[in-house]
């Protein structure tokens, strides 16, 4: 799967977090309303947004990075405890600031 060019990392979007049986997937979508309603099916479980913040793809990236630790597979993380704890933290402010990422 080839990479997308720097440019793209920076288009505005929004950084999701989806929970599904033990499982988080942390994603990105441009058009996040299109991107659940296809989740929606792809799953025997009925997926719950338990989070979504305006961000980049590059900001998803060092999300993902930041719970390495956490990684199951690909874009899908272990249900963690200081996982769900920085998702309730973060979204409940609505957006997340440059500042708010992790290193």
């Amino acid at each position: 799967m080839s990479r997308p060019a720097d440019d793209t990392l920076e288009r505005p979007g929004h950084i999701y977090f989806i929970l599904v049986g033990d499982f988080i997937k942390i994603g990105w979508s441009s058009n996040f309303s299109k991107r659940i309603w296809h989740m929606r099916t792809a799953f025997p479980q009925e997926p719950k947004l338990i989070g979504i913040l305006a961000g980049t793809q590059r900001q998803e990236r060092i999300v993902q990075r930041h719970f390495a630790d956490c990684r199951a597979r690909g874009e899908w993380f272990k249900r963690d405890q200081k996982l769900l704890a920085y998702i309730e933290e973060r979204t409940e402010q609505g957006l997340w600031t440059c500042n708010d990422w992790p290193e």
